[in-house]
């Protein structure tokens, strides 16, 4: 799994106890979430895959952990 993730981009969404559902989406594929009662919000997934964020990979991490940090 970790070789195809290397080369794709994945999903991930957060589930709050009391509180919205967030799907982070690939932004080409934003569309596939339309019509799910069950999500809130669709947000752009961030990749920390080294084929995708190489040299920028502190730089992403980052952002995707205030992103997460902000949620919780």
């Amino acid at each position: 799994m970790q070789v195809w993730t290397m080369h794709n981009f994945c999903r991930y969404v957060y589930i709050a106890a009391s509180g919205p559902c967030i799907l982070f989406e690939v932004p080409a594929a934003a569309h596939l979430a339309d019509g799910f009662e069950t999500v809130d919000e669709v947000r752009p997934a961030w990749s920390a895959d080294y084929m995708v964020v190489s040299d920028r990979m502190e730089e992403i991490a980052r952002i995707f952990a205030d992103e997460v940090a902000d949620l919780v």
